[in-house]
This record gives structure tokens, sequence and C-alpha cells, in this order.
């Protein structure tokens, strides 16, 4: 606890983020590991800010989100019983559908005023949500990277080397915009938000991408419009606002209320497509050859 007083804000900050990170893994495997991972990244973490600064710090948090959500995919697969290939999808499926609510949830807090005692414009709750917005938007974001890993799993023998690559760089890309969202917690510098939204716009951008793959070969019957819906306000809306501030001018009250409306049709469209991968687990039929 000493050690932990006497470190910097910004590794204080990480260790926290990565506590509330663990939340990725199994039960059974974090309550086993989680308080020697814990520390381990604390050392390490500590020992990179004393040597490189900020800047190393952030390095070892791009191999900190990359590895854990490796390692969750793994410990999801091995954990008990042997995972199935349909178990996975469906798993994954639903980690999709709840992780973009919880990354709406995460963007609803960080919407929130810093909590004065004092101040009209904040409520007792917002002393929890400005503690909570970033680990629920990093864990969202990996939630619904590990949903496109399902999709990959369910689709990869009939989406091409195009709709795989597009699904493989969605995850890479979310496994991004996490260190963006922990680099703003961390200096709240803004290249840190470019890094955050460019990862999170370019992730929606391969998910409409395979979508429209999607959508061509009808691979999900009636719901092929599905990831294509879920993948395109993130960058329409990008490109809208881009819009409204080159305009400037009496646009901020549009600006947010467009905001607002096109990340809830974003969260709703994204879970209900991981809600439809999970429902869409069918065994393959092997092929017959006749005698």
């Amino acid at each position: 606890m000493d050690a932990l007083r006497s470190d910097p804000r910004s590794v204080s900050i990480s260790t926290k983020l990565y506590q509330a990170l663990l939340g990725v893994y199994p039960t059974g495997f974090r309550q086993e590991y989680g308080s020697q991972m814990a520390q381990v990244f604390t050392d390490r973490a500590r020992d990179q800010h004393q040597k490189l600064g900020a800047s190393g710090l952030l390095a070892w948090w791009g191999r900190t989100m990359f590895d854990t959500l490796q390692t969750a995919v793994e410990q999801h697969s091995q954990r008990g019983v042997d995972m199935s290939k349909q178990s996975f999808i469906k798993i994954s499926g639903w980690s999709m559908a709840l992780g973009s609510l919880v990354l709406f949830m995460g963007l609803l807090a960080s919407l929130r005023p810093e909590y004065i005692t004092y101040n009209m414009s904040s409520y007792a709750v917002d002393r929890y949500l400005n503690v909570l917005d970033t680990p629920l938007i990093i864990i969202g974001i990996l939630m619904i990277s590990l949903g496109l890993l399902g999709y990959l799993s369910r689709f990869s023998q009939v989406v091409g080397g195009a709709g795989r690559a597009f699904l493989v760089l969605g995850a890479l890309c979310g496994v991004l915009s996490s260190a963006g969202a922990v680099g703003l917690a961390i200096v709240d510098h803004e290249p840190w938000w470019s890094v955050f939204i460019i990862g999170y716009t370019a992730q929606s951008l391969f998910v409409a991408l395979f979508g429209a793959i999607c959508l061509k070969r009808g691979l999900l019957d009636r719901w092929s419009s599905l990831p294509l819906l879920a993948g395109m306000w993130i960058p329409v809306w990008v490109i809208v606002s881009s819009g409204i501030e080159i305009v400037g001018g009496g646009w901020t009250t549009v600006y947010e209320t467009l905001t607002f409306i096109v990340f809830i049709i974003n969260s709703a469209s994204m879970a209900l497509a991981g809600y439809t991968l999970q429902a869409d687990v069918r065994v393959s039929q092997p092929e017959v050859t006749p005698a």
C-alpha cells in the first residue's frame, strides 16, 4: 500500500484500470491469478515510467491490451470442459451484445461533470461515474472485439480473404482504441483522443465492410444487414460531425443531439448483431461423398 501511495498518479491510475480490466477473464482464473497479475503489471508499469516516462507506460499498456485480449480468449476457451466452436461463438456473440451496452454506459458516464460537493450540476453518483467511465469504455470495446473474433470463427470459411481481414483488423483496432482510452486517462492529451476515436471509427468501418460482404452473401438470412448497420453509424457520425465543426456557429446543440442519437442507434444495432450471432450457431453438416 505504501508503494502504491508513493507511485506517480499515472501509475496509480493505470493500476486501477488494469484491476478493472481483469474482469474480462473467467472468474476462476481471476481468483487464482488476478492478484499476482495485478502486481506484475504495477511493477512493470512503475519500471517503465521511471525509465521512459509516460511514453514507456503507454507502450507497456499497448502490449498489455493485446496480451489481455489474446489470453482472455484462450482462458474462456480452455477453462473447465473443452469449449466447442459453437460454445465460443455463442459466448462471443453475447460478449458483443453486452459489450456494446457497457461501452454506451461508459460513454454516458464520461459526459458527466467532475464531482464537486457544492456543484449544482453534479450529483453524488458522479463520484463513481467519474471513476468508472474509462474502465467501462475499455471493457466494452474489448468485448466487441471478442465478438468480431466470434464472427470470424463462425464465417471464416465463407467470407473469403477480405472478410477475414476485415474482422481481424476490426478486433485489432478495438485494442488500439482501448489503448487510446488508457492514454486519455493517464495523460489527458489530445493525441490520445485521436488514437481512441480513430481506432474506434476504424473498428466500426471494418465491421461495416464485413457487413457488406455478409449482406451480399446472405450469411445471416433475414438479418444479413445487421453487421452493416452496426458498423456504419460511427464513420457517418465522424464525417457529419467534422462538417458541423467546420461550419461552427450555432450548431453546438444539433451536434450534441446528433451525437447522442447516433450512439444510441450504434449501440442498439451492435447489440443486435451480437445477439444474432449467438442465436445463429449451427453445426455445419459434412459433405457426403457418394459411394
